[in-house]
């Protein structure tokens, strides 16, 4: 299925998302367009077409994650952090 199309009832890649529901993403290997990355919590999450705490590090391999470009970037990043510092 071709990256920016819905492929499930979730439609991870649609356009009209909140930006308090979505992280921006580019593909680290073309870069060109970006999608935006439903975000769920990590009980919701199928971590293949949509982002959460217990997948972004995967994400990140192969994408890069535009944290502050959308508030749910920032909460998701924020959740990151703050998950990895209860962990030390």
């Amino acid at each position: 299925m071709p990256i920016g199309t819905p492929h499930d009832d979730d439609q991870p890649y649609v356009s009209n998302l909140s930006g308090n529901s979505y992280v921006a993403a580019r593909l680290k290997t073309d870069g060109r367009d970006f999608v935006k990355l439903r975000i769920r919590s990590a009980r919701t999450c199928g971590h293949l077409h949509t982002i959460c705490v217990s997948c972004a590090r995967i994400w990140d391999q192969d994408w890069h994650l535009l944290w502050e470009r959308t508030g749910g970037g920032r909460n998701l990043k924020a959740a990151i952090e703050a998950r990895d510092e209860t962990r030390l």
